[in-house]
């Protein structure tokens, strides 16, 4: 990186939070020559969106070079670092016609040298690289420019091939690799590049000798192309928009010869045929994504990302292969321009029409004239191919959604807050279902947010393609997706209709809605999230009732088996009086992102010496955890908590990534491989009552803090568990106990409330402790020298065991289940533990989801 341009010197960088910046030999430099980093949010790239936009457009031109010169996707690295050059050397309004060379350099560049991408090449070989009665020159394809005003050609060889720089370079620009069919492309007319003001109409030379670097550089003023040269991209509308939509939206699902393929856009060659993107990707589907990553990490990454390291388990880039080809090559459209181009274009037409007429027959809309002094806020279309649980597609979605960011508090909302159901209260209330074997069903509200009403007055510009000649927007009278509100504007309508259907909604949990009671045999439970449903009931009357109800205010999906819940897979025993709860597409998904699926097995999440070794001082490594560890702790926090500790002890490493911290990453994914079937089993025991077991591993942590541990069980199943790290330093093991059991009777207490709100009342919770000067401390049977110092806001716990909610009982340490989540284990008396969770594996679930 040069420090220093013409004009100015870099004073201040502003990135993401990657390795390769925040870090190693690119941090040093900026602290040497005095350069500020900035980085933005983890997790936020719209704060760097300028440059998330401008990488959206290189590889949308690299793209349409690739398409263009019917190259497969092995040039993609090639094709970004070509549409990279050429687009610095492309005037932009930004910069007031100029180009970035210019308004970097100050000069006019010359682009007297640019040449079409992927066309077929001669290079001269020059005469010491040659016998005799060889041939002079090889055939190539031209893949992008060098230093010196050379080129970059691909010489194709048998099994493999090879990149060379050439300065004697004869083009061959209308010509290029086969078509599927087998036969020449050629270009019937000129093809021009860029069409600058300053370029020159005369043809390039076929012929290009490089003798030296130029110094100067001058335009030759050109002609530039009449409209009449210039094809636009077709239009699918030009009516007026009718008032309600109706005749527009007849006359389109009739099929309507304006929705014929649309012509081709700007400037687009005559070359015939051309394979489509989605052709493109079928037949170079079988080309290694390992080997793209490698072309990636050869040609692109060297010359911005010295030393970062691609395909080693692909965690350390943070680039998978994936990545790779769904960053190249989306098979979703990203606006209608690629509807219109894309194979699959009457299947997203239908979905469009779909989606409007949903809009009116809901009413969502008025077309009304926009008043003055106010705005519209801007919509767009999100294209989604739905699939079911494997894989396979399922339907084309098209949604027209609100770009609220640009809506303004206080005039066009004001309230956002909506809740979504605890997963710990979906546990609680699966629990109580196998115990009583209550009947299920889920539903699925379609277009959900389109039955709230708005009270807010917004209007938004019509959506792309079904626009009016008038210039007039939609007045919006419900709550369409993507607005600010709209969430809570839904959860405040499905509200309403629970509690006019009798239902009570919980104070614990406002998504767990009840009715009835466990004791009169007609207890039914309604968990919200969003737009989902989980039902409960005793009868099936009450199940078919609630049902009718829903559908004549809402219309409804309706998946009886009630098997798949905010990603989580549920199987049920044919007697409902046991159910298992799995993410077993979600860590075949994650093993083979981060290409661990077909590593070696581990016994344990974590070796049991594992964290003194990662405490210690190392140095940093090119090395990103942080994609592997979040994906790791949404299965920890889900179903998985015999991966809790491993993964938390791995988090709280996160920000000095060291060989270290990368062994036990993939040392988790190891446990992970040969167990990804495993997940909680919930049966009806014989064990009542809300139970806690509580646990502290004394000054373990960083700066000898200590680490918590609790599993809460209800009837014998776990409920919730923990594993953290204690926020203050304890001068005891006492203490550290005391706190860790104050933490695990919080979370307890509130799964008490919980069950307050379904009607089942908890006598007293009962708590299990190994250590026993912290119960007697709990118990208030001893103050002494070593504990009177501890502050009074962890001595609540005393008056709830004074009161007879808390009844602490002693636990011998090897039945201390909470020890699981204070440290790593060994091999037995892991599995013991794991074991004791009723952690285990529930087999692989066979529903089809939408």
């Amino acid at each position: 990186m040069k420090a220093h341009a013409p004009s100015f010197r870099v004073a201040f960088i502003k990135s993401d939070n990657a390795a390769e910046y925040t870090g190693g030999a690119f941090a040093a430099y900026c602290d040497k020559n005095d350069i500020v980093q900035e980085f933005s949010t983890p997790y936020s790239p719209q704060q760097n969106g300028k440059v998330e936009r401008g990488n959206r457009v290189i590889v949308e031109m690299a793209r349409s070079m690739m398409l263009g010169a019917n190259l497969p996707t092995a040039y993609w690295a090639d094709a970004v670092v070509c549409a990279g050059y050429v687009r610095n050397r492309c005037p932009t309004k930004v910069l007031d016609g100029k180009t970035p060379m210019e308004a970097l350099f100050g000069k006019t560049p010359d682009i007297s040298n640019l040449r079409v991408f992927g066309c077929k090449v001669q290079v001269l070989v020059p005469q010491e690289h040659r016998k005799k009665l060889d041939s002079k020159t090889r055939n190539g394809i031209f893949i992008g420019y060098a230093t010196g005003g050379a080129y970059l050609v691909y010489i194709p060889r048998h099994g493999t091939g090879e990149t060379i720089t050439a300065r004697s370079v004869v083009f061959y620009e209308d010509q290029f690799l086969p078509s599927e069919d087998g036969e020449e492309i050629t270009i019937s007319s000129q093809l021009d590049l860029l069409r600058l003001d300053q370029v020159s109409s005369t043809p390039s030379p076929r012929l290009d000798t490089v003798e030296e670097e130029k110094e100067d550089v001058a335009m030759v003023p050109s002609e530039t192309a009449t409209p009449s040269e210039m094809e636009t991209p077709a239009q699918p509308t030009s009516g007026s928009f009718q008032p309600v939509g109706a005749a527009r939206l007849e006359a389109r699902l009739r099929g309507d010869p304006r929705r014929e393929k649309a012509t081709a856009p700007v400037r687009r060659s005559s070359r015939i045929p051309r394979p489509s993107q989605r052709k493109l990707e079928y037949d170079e589907s079988h080309l290694s994504m390992e080997e793209v990553c490698a072309m990636v990490e050869e040609r692109v990454l060297p010359a911005s990302f010295d030393g970062t390291n691609v395909q080693d388990g692909f965690i350390d880039g943070e680039l998978t292969p994936s990545d790779i080809s769904n960053w190249a090559l989306g098979v979703e459209p990203l606006n209608l321009d690629e509807v219109y181009e894309s194979d699959d274009q009457n299947e997203w037409e239908h979905a469009m029409d779909d989606e409007i007429r949903s809009l009116l027959e809901k009413g969502t809309f008025e077309v009304v004239p926009l008043p003055p002094g106010r705005s519209a806020i801007k919509s767009k279309w999100v294209f989604k191919k739905k699939t079911l649980a494997d894989g396979s597609l399922d339907k084309y979605k098209a949604r027209i959604v609100a770009k609220g960011y640009s809506q303004r508090f206080g005039e066009d909302y004001t309230e956002t807050f909506s809740p979504v159901v605890r997963h710990s209260t979906l546990r609680l209330v699966l629990v109580i279902v196998v115990a009583r074997r209550m009947k299920r069903m889920q539903l699925d509200v379609k277009t959900a947010f389109l039955n709230s009403d708005l009270d807010e007055e917004i209007y938004l510009e019509p959506a792309e393609g079904y626009t009016n000649a008038d210039g007039q927007v939609w007045r919006l009278r419900k709550a369409l997706y993507g607005l600010k509100q709209a969430s809570r504007s839904w959860y405040e309508n499905l509200r309403r209709f629970l509690e006019s259907q009798g239902f009570y909604q919980g104070e614990a949990d406002y998504c767990l809605f009840s009715k009835g009671s466990a004791d009169d045999d007609d207890l039914m439970i309604v968990l919200v999230y969003v737009d989902d449903m989980l039902v409960f009931a005793t009868h099936d009357e009450d199940l078919a009732l609630f049902k009718a109800a829903m559908e004549a205010a809402y219309e409804v999906n309706d998946f009886e088996d009630a098997s798949y819940f905010l990603g989580l897979e549920l199987q049920w025993s044919p007697s409902g009086d046991e159910v298992t709860i799995g993410q077993q597409k979600y860590a075949k998904t994650i093993l083979e992102r981060f290409d661990m699926d077909k590593a070696m097995p581990a016994r344990t999440p974590m070796e049991e010496r594992f964290r003194d070794q990662l405490f210690k001082a190392q140095e940093e490594i090119s090395f990103r955890p942080r994609p592997a560890i979040g994906a790791l702790l949404y299965l920890t926090v889900n179903t998985r908590p015999d991966m809790a500790t491993a993964v938390r002890i791995l988090a709280q490493e996160i920000e000095t990534p060291t060989d270290c911290l990368k062994h036990g990453v993939e040392h988790v994914f190891r446990y992970l491989c040969s167990t990804q079937d495993f997940g909680l089993a919930y049966k009806s025991s014989a064990a009542k009552g809300l139970t806690v077991y509580c646990d502290a591993a004394f000054a373990v942590e960083r700066n000898a803090k200590s680490a918590t541990g609790y599993a809460i069980f209800y009837d014998g199943c776990l409920i919730e568990w923990g594993s953290k790290k204690q926020s203050m330093v304890t001068l005891s093991s006492t203490e550290a106990e005391y706190i860790a059991m104050g933490s695990g009777v919080q979370e307890c207490i509130g799964i008490s409330l919980v069950l307050k709100d379904l009607g089942l009342e908890v006598d007293h919770i009962t708590v299990f402790e190994d250590n026993q000067g912290a119960q007697h401390l709990a118990e208030s049977k001893a103050v002494t020298q070593r504990s009177r110092h501890i502050d009074t806001k962890y001595h609540w716990l005393r008056e709830k065991v004074k009161e007879g909610h808390i009844r602490i009982k002693y636990c011998p340490t090897a039945e201390m289940i909470a020890d699981h989540f204070t440290k790593a284990l060994g091999v037995t008396k892991f599995q013991y533990f794991r074991d004791r969770l009723a952690v285990r594996r529930v087999g692989v679930l066979e529903r089809q989801r939408r």
